[in-house]
Formats: C-alpha cells, structure tokens, sequence
C-alpha cells in the first residue's frame, strides 16, 4: 500500500473515493497502525493518511465512523433485558429460516 501511494493523492482515481474511506477505516480502527504511523516505514500510507484526515469533505464521510470508536466497548442499559436470551433468540431465528452462517 506504501509503494502504491508514492506517486499518488488517492488509491483509485483523482478524487477521494469509497476505496480511501474503506482503507482509511480500517487503518484508524487498527491498533497496530496507530503504533505504525509514527515510524518512517510508511511515509506515503501515513502522508495519505493523514491527508485525509484534514479534508473537510473527508471529515463529513467518515464523521459517524470515528465517534462510533469513540464510544465502543460502551452499551446502553437495554431494560428489562436477560442475559444471552438475545443471542440465543438470534441464533434460534437463524436456524428457523435455515441461514448457514
């Protein structure tokens, strides 16, 4: 991914695309790459990386995804919820309409 951004803004095209948002995602959620980032390994992943992490446009896609990692391992209080009995109840629903998983 470093090599192919050498001589590029963005992964496909001229222009941000789907495929800059889904890779930068996955980068910002992975732990290893926030200790990567800092090293002189990736200068154009991490020259790209952080170029679309101060696009406006870019800020307004991906908006929802970063204050979703923001809150989670957070759940709300579900009342009058059983423990297990929704994962149960899935998985009995799954079976019931017979959908390999």
């Amino acid at each position: 991914m470093d090599h192919h951004l050498k001589m590029k803004t963005f992964f496909a095209g001229h222009t941000l695309t789907i495929a800059d948002c889904a890779i930068w995602i996955t980068l910002f959620l992975s732990t290893r790459w926030h200790d990567a980032i800092s090293t002189v390994n990736y200068p154009h992943l991490s020259r790209w990386y952080k170029y679309l992490e101060n696009l406006d446009s870019f800020k307004r896609v991906i908006s929802n995804h970063v204050q979703s990692r923001r809150t989670m391992g957070i759940f709300p209080e579900l009342k009058d919820a059983v423990y297990e009995k929704v994962i149960v109840y899935s998985i009995n629903l799954l079976l019931n309409y017979n959908i390999i998983i």
